[in-house]
């Protein structure tokens, strides 16, 4: 009996595991998925691929950016890209398919994190207005159909979950709320 619980407990235990280590990457703004922007003023938000296993040595990545009113972003505008130094050949745009190679790989030492991008947006749009709310999710490329990256040495191909970040945040509380009313927020 001993015997089929602990293989029953490991083979439900490997999955889990297996499904911890899935890369993270998303768009993030000092350090937060969240940001408030003014109208006509250029913000950053750095993406970031988010990695524990330090196994992986990335040489490429691609992914696209979405919004609600995607293909056409009428609300957020990308202004500049700024490249991290080992970054090699980048080609397209963050909203319509953007891979970047990078050569040394990067490394995911000591901390688990590593900057992709850097990206300069602007929009002309008040918080109090369309922007509320407004997500910025990081998604599949639309050429491949995947949200992936290449790691070395053999350059194979593995999947990354892409994070949702969000503009003019209006659904944090304020106000001292109970305990179900904070509960009722994670539904």
């Amino acid at each position: 009996m001993k015997g089929v619980l602990l293989t029953a407990a490991v083979a439900l235990l490997i999955p889990g595991l297996l499904v911890a280590a899935t890369p993270t990457v998303g768009v993030y703004f000092d350090g937060l998925l969240h940001t408030d922007v003014e109208a006509g003023t250029i913000f950053t938000g750095h993406l970031f691929m988010l990695m524990m296993d330090n196994s992986y040595w990335v040489t490429g990545v691609e992914y696209g950016l979405y919004t609600p009113n995607d293909p056409v972003q009428d609300e957020i505008f990308v202004h500049s890209l700024e490249y991290p130094d080992n970054a090699g050949l980048a080609m397209g745009h963050p909203f319509t398919g953007h891979s970047i190679t990078y050569w040394p790989p990067i490394t995911f030492y000591p901390t688990g994190i590593e900057l992709l991008v850097s990206i300069k947006f602007i929009t002309f749009e008040p918080c109090d207005g369309i922007l509320k709310d407004f997500p910025i999710i990081v998604g599949p490329h639309p050429d491949s159909g995947f949200a992936r990256f290449a790691y070395y040495p053999d350059n194979e191909l593995e999947e990354f979950d892409g994070l949702t970040s969000y503009l003019c945040l209006d659904q944090i509380a304020t106000e001292e709320g109970s305990w179900g009313a904070i509960k009722s927020l994670y539904r």
